[in-house]
């Protein structure tokens, strides 16, 4: 090997090793907003609706809510409609899954990325191969959350509640969830509404929509 080809072997092997480093370095940041996401969709799941207004940029939180009723409301009804979008309202228990629209790239993207997501039956017996051919095969919410990055951390900017896979049932869940059917919290404590209930005639959206009214006032009497 003559002196120009050890050159430049040695030259082209040090640039795949910056690209290299990268791309991890790049691959590693998009990872921190999915990341993110992630912790958000958990903390929804567990029904810590108010611990989530801290994923949020300060304009978009203070855009949203104006009370902590309004975050509790808001991330119900998100729930909710991306269960009805993978017909899961009747699972006990689910699974999510979230992922970049497009590789965000420094100095190339602007600050901000689009995240798809994913939600699906969870089963303690699936075997992994199982669940990866499951999640091969899935649908998925796209564009549903806008990720801002502002020094150095990924925050919410924009829940695409106009996306076509959530839309139309937001819209209705909504006028549902603020008519509180079942019981209201007031100013000085809560009202009990006179509502005759047949349970075997609940469809699995009014059931969620009994449980959340009330669980409220679980919350209301705990504090």
């Amino acid at each position: 090997m003559n002196r120009l080809t050890l050159i430049l072997t040695s030259a082209i092997l040090a640039l795949l090793f910056i690209l290299g480093i990268t791309y991890a370095g790049v691959r590693g940041e998009n990872n921190n907003a999915i990341s993110t996401v992630k912790s958000f969709l958990t903390d929804i799941k567990e029904k810590k609706y108010t611990k989530t207004e801290e994923y949020y940029t300060a304009e978009t939180k203070k855009k949203l809510f104006k009370s902590d009723e309004d975050a509790i409301d808001f991330h119900f009804m998100l729930e909710l409609s991306l269960l009805n979008y993978f017909d899961l309202l009747d699972s006990e228990d689910y699974s999510f899954d979230a992922s970049w629209n497009q590789l965000w790239i420094p100095y190339v993207s602007d600050n901000s990325m689009e995240i798809n997501l994913t939600f699906s039956q969870k089963n303690s017996d699936d075997k992994p191969w199982a669940y990866f051919l499951a999640k091969k095969d899935s649908k998925q919410a796209k564009k549903i959350i806008t990720m801002e990055r502002a020094d150095g951390l990924w925050k919410i900017s924009h829940v695409n509640l106009d996306n076509a896979a959530i839309a139309s049932y937001y819209k209705k869940l909504a006028s549902e969830v603020k008519a509180n059917k079942y019981a209201s919290v007031t100013k000085d404590g809560f009202a009990v509404k006179a509502v005759s209930v047949k349970t075997t005639q609940m469809t699995e959206r009014e059931k969620r929509i009994m449980k959340f009214n009330f669980q409220k006032i679980i919350q209301l009497l705990e504090q």
